[in-house]
């Protein structure tokens, strides 16, 4: 079934309008690089960056690179910042 969001309600079954509205509210389980880039706020060529430096994980269906929720996950726990010192001066 082909969920058109420009078609009018009426001509779609309540059966198939159900259908559709819960299609839009699952989240897909791969990501693409473009998808992945706009959910870090990232260009599509950092996140080439980082597949090149294999700093993220990430997966290949049918030779093409996809990402879970969780490898985007993993990238932004592997950046977090562990300790912030801050430098107050006397004084000041």
């Amino acid at each position: 079934m082909k969920c058109d969001n420009n078609k009018k309600s009426t001509s779609l079954t309540a059966t198939a309008e159900s259908e559709c509205e819960i299609a839009r509210q699952i989240e897909p389980l791969l990501y693409t690089k473009a998808q992945a880039a706009e959910m870090l706020g990232l260009k599509e060529s950092s996140i080439e960056w980082l597949l090149r430096k294999k700093a993220i994980p990430h997966r290949k269906v049918s030779g093409k690179i996809r990402f879970t929720k969780s490898d985007l996950q993993a990238l932004i726990d592997a950046s977090a910042v562990t300790q912030c010192r801050v430098a107050i001066q006397k004084g000041a």
